[in-house]
């Protein structure tokens, strides 16, 4: 485990039609995993890049705001907690030693999109800072604190997976439907406020 908070470099090939992301330190690029783009469900799905395996698969649904995640082999859900805001959130058994709620939250401007992941005390995790008008460098994840493999495994994927449904949903009117029939998590029925 590294002594200091890790931050990943999210790159597109354009050849590959995939994301490399890799562990950036002062001098290089230390690749992590591999994300590939499918037309056929699962849409997206991440290897290991050091040994190559499969670890993660994502469903962006066409009209549904609720994508479905597997990494390593369990379900991971992820549930939309606002209609119309970018808010969604997961049960984490990696984070403590008790299952808890992280979720994702998002704030844009006009060139960049940021993606928060907060703990179940709302505090942030890691924030994946995006690029809208890159070409090759997606973005950055940056991590509040020192992580596990397995944490920044599912930080990954779930971080990944709200991008890339988020991008579908600007792309798609049919996810308008999916968004007003949406069964939303608790936060929105308490009146929290999420993000933007």
């Amino acid at each position: 485990m590294a002594s200091e908070p890790p931050t990943l470099q999210i790159d597109f090939s354009w050849t590959a039609f995939q994301n490399r992301v890799s562990l950036k330190t002062d001098t290089t690029l230390q690749p992590l995993y591999t994300q590939h783009f499918r037309t056929l469900k699962p849409q997206l799905r991440f290897d290991s890049a050091p040994s190559n395996t499969p670890i993660a698969t994502a469903t962006i649904p066409s009209i549904s705001i609720t994508p479905s995640c597997t990494l390593h082999g369990r379900s991971l859900p992820l549930t939309p907690l606002s209609r119309w805001k970018t808010a969604y959130g997961y049960t984490s058994n990696v984070h403590s030693t008790e299952p808890v709620t992280m979720s994702w939250i998002a704030n844009s401007s006009m060139k960049t999109w940021d993606f928060v992941c907060l703990d179940a005390a709302q505090l942030p995790v890691a924030k994946f800072s995006v690029n809208f008008w890159a070409l090759k460098q997606v973005g950055m994840m940056y991590f509040q604190r020192v992580v596990s493999e397995e944490e920044r495994d599912e930080i990954v994927v779930t971080g990944l997976t709200v991008l890339y449904l988020m991008a579908s949903r600007l792309g798609n009117p049919l996810h308008l439907f999916g968004a007003a029939f949406a069964k939303t998590g608790e936060r929105e029925k308490e009146g929290g406020e999420v993000g933007s």
